[in-house]
């Protein structure tokens, strides 16, 4: 169970770098998309791959 927060901690992580760079774009701030779009889409999709490879066990509790 364990295994299986960490992942979501860091998709809710990531997510919220690209939910900070939406704000700062309707507040009127420019911000290179790589760091705060880019890199956080990425780390998404691997953070739900991973999630979705766990095997049964580290998914439920013990």
């Amino acid at each position: 169970m364990a295994t299986s927060t960490s992942f979501i901690d860091f998709t809710f992580v990531n997510l919220a770098g690209i939910a900070a760079y939406v704000r700062a774009r309707r507040a009127g701030r420019v911000l290179d998309p790589v760091p705060y779009v880019l890199a956080p889409a990425i780390g998404v999709a691997v953070d739900v791959y991973l999630l979705l490879s766990l095997d049964g066990k580290a998914l439920t509790r013990a």
